[in-house]
């Protein structure tokens, strides 16, 4: 996946997040297309979902403070979808990696790509206009 500017909302601080974001998403498919489990570094999994933790906690503060401040009427459905990313990674445990390694990288793969591309290009840019 390539972060271009399609994918702007026109804030210079949200979008070097959403780079980040992308920047994740494709450390996942490049562990996710090593053929063989044994090839997979298992430290480098635990390492990217904790950056994808980080990246989280502080992207979705900056991104609700900043729809505060412009007065966005959609904040609190902004927000209930940014509980549910915050959901979605809490259920990626290490007893489920061990367990189900291929599919949980699969399907974190699948709702990184699907976020980034309903997130961001519909919530998102719900709120480009206000900025």
């Amino acid at each position: 996946m390539i972060w271009d500017m399609a994918l702007s909302v026109g804030n210079d601080l949200i979008d070097s997040q959403h780079k980040k974001l992308v920047e994740l998403t494709n450390q996942v498919e490049t562990i996710f297309n090593q053929s063989e489990r044994d090839l997979r570094d298992y430290d480098e999994i635990i390492r990217i979902i904790i950056k994808l933790n980080f990246y989280v906690m502080n992207h979705f503060r900056d991104e609700e403070l900043l729809l505060k401040e412009i007065g966005f009427p959609e904040l609190e459905a902004h927000k209930e979808e940014h509980a549910k990313f915050v959901s979605f990674l809490d259920g990626i445990t290490t007893d489920r990696l061990d367990l189900k390694e291929e599919e949980v990288l699969k399907n974190l793969l699948n709702f990184l790509s699907a976020w980034i591309l309903e997130h961001i290009k519909g919530s998102d840019f719900k709120y480009k206009s206000y900025l």
